[in-house]
């Protein structure tokens, strides 16, 4: 992602035990901040396929910037033991992205990519 543009508008997560036993789930809504983003087309024509978005566009414009919600999003990963995801990589490059915009330090976390089990 162009550090210029914070496009990160949403974080969801999943928190499990051992069990995997749900103990939380929650979206955290990010004002992507971008002037150049717009929800209609940067969705719609990703690589070709319409992807819906589980809010309107003015639900995301009226979200807190990254920035607010940098330290709810540290806890989580420096609380995790283990973060687990599908094609992780492209969800890392959104949040470097955005601590690279807001001049924040990265996340330290270890994960696992589940698209290469």
């Amino acid at each position: 992602g162009n550090c210029k543009e914070a496009s990160l508008c949403s974080f969801g997560y999943c928190l499990t035990d051992e069990n995997f036993n749900i103990i939380e789930q929650k979206d955290i809504l990010v004002n992507p901040v971008s002037k150049k983003f717009t929800f209609s087309t940067a969705f719609a024509n990703f690589k070709g396929k319409g992807i819906k978005l589980a809010y309107e566009e003015k639900v995301f414009r009226s979200a807190p910037t990254f920035d607010k919600v940098y330290e709810q999003i540290k806890q989580i990963f420096s609380n995790a033991d283990l973060v687990v995801g599908f094609s992780i990589i492209n969800d890392l490059k959104y949040i470097n992205s955005a601590c690279k915009h807001y001049n924040l330090p990265n996340f330290n976390f270890k994960f696992i990519d589940a698209q290469y089990i």
